[in-house]
């Protein structure tokens, strides 16, 4: 994961938020929060995962202080050969598999690049699938890439029966990872990077993610959170009223809108 260098501003005059330190507080959205059993041994897939260290990350992982803490079995993935070696060596007294490979939009290899730094220095040494700082990057690299359906074929299925969390931050790429149907056992939360993608892009994500039943729960000035929906109510249950209401888009320096029925968050 490449973190810029400053504070990042707000995607909108209309939402002023910015990165937080230990967003988005999975304490928050597990039944028990802090306490016994609350956040203990869930399960994870975190696609662009650094070293899973703090250390090199303006605003600290998502992912790792929960994991070591909380007994949390997860498979852990990173592109660069360098950082994935820092990676598995992080990960190696935990129940936590790391894997060297890009997830994209079809299975092969990739071609990447990256500045070969060192993320506890907090040097830009990120791969970048698609981004206009790839330019600068000095360096190539082939590695191994599936996509997200072969993922969990591969990886994910074999060795999990439920995902409580996907985590994706991959500097742009993530229309590649997140498109096209999920497969069982589907992640109950989907956090993504949204701080490099277009009003296209951004779209095309959250319409594929609520055509496979998740709704928004929340965001800061980076990072998007998307929850499945829980089950609807049992047919002898009162109907709950549809109300048309707009969603507002805010990506970047674009703001769109669109009118959809039904229960829902605007953005």
């Amino acid at each position: 994961m490449m973190r810029a260098e400053g504070p990042i501003k707000a995607h909108s005059a209309l939402e002023k938020r910015q990165r937080q330190d230990g967003w988005p507080h999975w304490e928050m959205h597990f039944p028990g929060g802090m306490g016994p059993g609350g956040l203990q041994n869930k399960t994870f897939v975190q696609i662009g995962a650094s070293n899973g260290l703090s250390l090199g990350v303006k605003h600290g992982d998502p992912i790792y202080d929960y994991a070591t803490k909380f007994n949390w079995a997860g498979i852990a993935i990173e592109p660069n050969p360098d950082t994935y070696l820092e990676l598995a060596k992080n990960y190696k007294t935990y129940p936590v598999q790391a894997l060297k490979l890009a997830v994209s939009d079809k299975d092969g290899t990739e071609k990447l690049k990256h500045n070969g730094g060192k993320p506890q220095k907090e040097v830009y040494d990120t791969i970048m699938l698609t981004s206009a700082e790839m330019s600068t990057f000095s360096k190539t690299v082939d590695v191994e890439a599936l996509s997200i359906q072969s993922l969990w074929q591969q990886y994910v299925a074999k060795n999990f029966q439920h995902v409580d969390i996907l985590a994706v931050d991959v500097e742009g790429a993530e229309p590649k990872v997140l498109q096209g149907v999920f497969q069982e056992p589907k992640p109950q939360f989907v956090l993504f990077d949204y701080n490099y993608l277009n009003t296209k892009d951004y779209q095309a994500i959250v319409t594929n993610l609520e055509d496979q039943g998740y709704e928004y729960v929340s965001r800061d000035g980076g990072d998007e959170l998307h929850q499945r929906k829980k089950k609807r109510q049992a047919a002898h249950s009162k109907p709950t009223t549809k109300t048309s209401q707009t969603r507002t888009v805010h990506t970047s320096s674009h703001t769109t809108s669109h009118t959809e029925s039904g229960p829902g968050k605007s953005l």
